[in-house]
């Protein structure tokens, strides 16, 4: 809703708007999102239909029950498929795109750049920790069981930069529930999130 805010109520948006709503839709299409997405897809097309005519009448209401498409989509996401996703990476880089990865399926994540700060973080209760090896104030995989016992026991995913069977093999030795090599791809993070979640 709040992406949706900064457009003006006049029937001059609407051309605007139909294709932030049709890309607001295209995030939910992952588990109850998709029990809306129809609802949504016909409200979007409703509004271009108002869009195109002259007075563009019963606008407000159509953007209404647009939003309301919107927040049940969400709410249901929040209630079924929504994850807390904490990133422990001192790399700025690293910690956006998961947050970007994670939040474009649904779920909330948390970014911390040292274990003592996704530690204290991790006490909110988190789903997911995806955990850098090389940390400033430590190793990542010394660590994993520790992230692991925290309040909703995370599945723990290590962020390793060696891609051979050894680090694999370190990685998951050391509890991990499943590790990804840098540079992350976005296909691979968000497969690995998914499996995650559904777990």
């Amino acid at each position: 809703r709040a992406n949706l805010q900064r457009f003006a109520l006049s029937p001059e948006t609407l051309p605007e708007l139909c294709p932030e709503l049709r890309r607001q839709a295209h995030s939910l299409k992952n588990g109850a999102g998709m029990l809306h997405l129809e609802g949504l897809r016909k409200a979007s097309s409703d509004l271009e239909q108002a869009a195109a005519s002259p007075a563009g009448q019963d606008f407000t209401a159509l953007l209404r029950t647009t939003i309301e498409a919107l927040e049940r989509a969400s709410a249901a996401l929040r209630g079924v498929n929504m994850a807390r996703i904490l990133v422990v990476d001192d790399e700025s880089l690293i910690r956006v795109l998961v947050a970007d990865v994670g939040e474009s399926l649904g779920h909330e994540v948390l970014t911390a750049a040292s274990i003592k700060e996704g530690q204290d973080l991790a006490q909110r209760g988190v789903d997911i920790v995806l955990l850098d090896v090389l940390l400033p104030d430590g190793d990542g995989l010394a660590h994993v069981e520790t992230f692991s016992q925290l309040p909703g026991r995370p599945d723990v995913i290590i962020i390793t930069g060696h891609g051979n069977a050894d680090a694999a093999e370190s990685a998951l030795r050391s509890g991990a529930w499943e590790y990804l090599v840098k540079p992350l791809r976005v296909r691979d993070l968000s497969k690995a999130l998914t499996q995650a979640v559904q777990w």
